[in-house]
């Protein structure tokens, strides 16, 4: 059973300088409810309905697969933009703890492996006592991650 998620109200003059986000792409807790209801009567079908949703929508994915915290305007606005920004030669210049690698390194790393099993990821870093952790956490949700082996089990296993 999916948690249903609310819409947050964000911060007017942020919203009109594109920080914060408050608008939704999709209807997403109508279809969480019809997810639900599908898990249901045909389980098979509202698995493929989900797999399908967090494959095209990036803050789906970070919801319900990754189950990171991210409703919030700003979180939504950035998630919206890593989903709009696929190519990979880009710089992204965001302050610190403002979940930039959690959002690009991690969860934007583990999408595009469900997207594209093929794809490789290097991880850069100036130091191993900064990299080690981000990887490991990668490793670790790769492996542990429940929902993840259900609905990609031919990339993760």
């Amino acid at each position: 059973m999916l948690k249903n998620i609310t819409k947050k109200k964000g911060d007017p003059v942020l919203v009109e300088l594109g920080i914060h986000c408050e608008e939704w792409r999709l209807p997403y807790s109508d279809i969480i409810n019809e997810i639900n209801f599908l898990s249901v009567s045909k389980p098979d079908v509202a698995l493929e309905a989900l797999r399908i949703l967090c494959e095209n929508d990036f803050f789906m994915f970070c919801i319900l697969v990754l189950e990171l915290p991210i409703n919030h305007p700003y979180l939504l606005s950035l998630a919206y933009e890593v989903q709009d920004h696929a190519f990979e030669n880009s710089l992204w210049l965001h302050p610190r703890d403002h979940w930039k690698s959690t959002l690009i390194s991690f969860a934007r790393t583990l999408w595009k492996f469900c997207r594209d099993p093929a794809h490789k990821v290097f991880l850069f870093s100036n130091s191993l006592k900064l990299a080690k952790p981000h990887f490991m956490l990668l490793k670790r949700t790769m492996e542990s991650n429940e929902l993840l082996k259900t609905l990609w089990d031919h990339v993760f296993w």
